[in-house]
């Protein structure tokens, strides 16, 4: 528009349209502008509100996992020393009642199981329950390779697993002190795999046929003092 500089020359503008239309133009202007900002503080806002609930969700996930972990934690620390407790361990005290054995003041009766466990366990173990009384197995490492459950039921239901050896066979048990200990470590090797606890020794050794063979009595000692030094 260029400019006015006597009335002939504006003669038939209508300036009062003109300015109304520049006002009308100038307002839209100014109502978007105003929504933009409404739009752009709403959004700022909801950004704000939005991270700091996360932050707080944030928080509250964290205080989760570390209070799951601490209970992870304790339940592992406490399986670890329910695991310990039934894991025999030969203090001072165990030697001497080992030694002593066969002596007491008191009378009292060892309930004891040899040779297994076999297709037969099961119902003694099932008795055994019933009656709520624990018994002492000593196992044979080539029974327990052939029934690692039934080994395991016993070590879960609170009975005594010793050791028995691995053959039960005198000719190859019996070839040397030595070869008792390898027998003795291998069956607690084996129990140790079927009870799922690599630590497990019982600590506790009966000679197979040692009881009632002479020469075996005999060779008893010299395979003690082998196990007790190995």
């Amino acid at each position: 528009m260029g400019i006015f500089y006597s009335r002939e020359q504006y003669q038939g503008y209508n300036i009062y349209s003109m300015k109304k239309y520049v006002d009308k133009k100038r307002m839209i202007f100014n109502i978007m502008v105003i929504i933009l900002t409404i739009l752009t503080l709403c959004l700022v806002v909801y950004y704000i509100i939005d991270t700091k609930m996360r932050i707080e969700k944030s928080k509250e996930y964290v205080a989760q996992i570390i209070e799951y972990k601490e209970q992870e934690e304790l339940r592992r620390q406490e399986e670890e020393k329910k695991k310990q407790e039934k894991i025999s361990k030969l203090t001072e005290v165990g030697r001497e009642n080992i030694k002593n054995i066969y002596k007491s003041e008191t009378k009292r009766a060892f309930l004891t199981f040899d040779d297994g466990p076999s297709k037969n366990t099961k119902e003694i173990l099932d008795i055994l329950k019933e009656n709520d009384i624990k018994a002492t197995f000593f196992v044979l490492g080539c029974q327990v390779e052939v029934f690692p459950e039934t080994t395991k039921r016993i070590y879960d239901e609170g009975h005594y697993i010793a050791n028995h050896g691995y053959s039960h066979i005198y000719s190859s048990i019996y070839q040397s002190p030595e070869q008792v200990l390898v027998e003795f470590n291998q069956c607690n090797q084996i129990v140790a795999n079927a009870i799922e606890i690599p630590e497990y020794n019982s600590h506790l050794f009966r000679f197979p046929g040692g009881s009632v063979r002479r020469k075996i009595c005999e060779f008893k000692e010299r395979c003690n003092i082998t196990i007790r030094t190995k």
